[in-house]
């Protein structure tokens, strides 16, 4: 069996760095211009689109050493994820059942805590880091499994103008089954396991705020649970910033 999706998502992200040293807050708001769901025909059964869940992140250095500029930084993030995406969808095609994997939003209020060390020698940084990802269970009793990501990466930045970079990801995941919601509750044999991904990017920033950045995610290793299979992945992104 297999789906698969395409999406075009609109991200808003606001970032406020308050009066307490190394302490800085973001709030993430996604949208979904359209969100196209494929079947295990191939074929397109649904398109949705719309706010999908918003999410805060508060970030805080806690180590900073190696000189004026720090080279060494590690900080502790925490997001919490709250329900604001639509989670009651229905496709023409679901006989009056929502299917889970076609909402703009899970319907949950999640949780996450990561650790994060940076070395930075411009025009190189090397990062790791690993999280943990807390689910909540929304209202039909749907429970995404918890999940621990790790990632060992490194980027270098190229050209006079060092506008141009590439980066890359060794990245992990490990997640738990999911509890799907019967009587009594069960979890779905066929969710849930390890992936390890080799991910590599490429950006150049057009001006000071313009960035255009592509990544491609490719499964190099996989232990999934019951019939699962994982493709490669490919994001197209245009960020800009500004200052308020």
């Amino acid at each position: 069996m297999r789906e698969g999706e395409r999406e075009d998502r609109i991200g808003l992200r606001f970032q406020y760095s308050p009066p307490v040293p190394r302490l800085s807050l973001q709030i993430e708001v996604p949208f979904y211009a359209w969100k196209a769901h494929y079947g295990v025909s191939g074929l397109q059964d649904d398109t949705n689109q719309g706010l999908s869940d918003l999410a805060l992140t508060g970030r805080y250095e806690v180590l900073h050493f190696g000189g004026a500029i720090p080279r060494h930084v590690v900080a502790l993030t925490g997001t919490l994820k709250a329900p604001s995406g639509n989670n009651t969808h229905l496709a023409a095609v679901d006989n009056g059942v929502p299917d889970e994997h076609k909402q703009i939003g899970t319907g949950t209020w999640d949780e996450m805590l990561g650790v994060w060390y940076s070395y930075g020698d411009f025009p190189t940084v090397v990062y790791a880091g690993v999280s943990a990802r807390i689910n909540g269970t929304n209202q039909r009793g749907n429970h995404y499994g918890n999940a621990l990501f790790g990632t060992l990466g490194v980027r270098r930045s190229f050209l006079e103008t060092k506008r141009l970079f590439f980066a890359l990801d060794a990245q992990v995941r490990n997640a738990g089954k999911d509890t799907v919601p019967t009587v009594p509750r069960s979890f779905d044999p066929n969710s849930g396991g390890f992936v390890g991904y080799a991910t590599g990017t490429a950006g150049y920033s057009i001006t000071t705020s313009l960035l255009v950045r592509g990544t491609l995610q490719v499964p190099v290793v996989t232990a999934l649970n019951g019939v699962q299979s994982e493709h490669p992945v490919g994001y197209l992104a245009l960020a800009y910033d500004f200052t308020l």
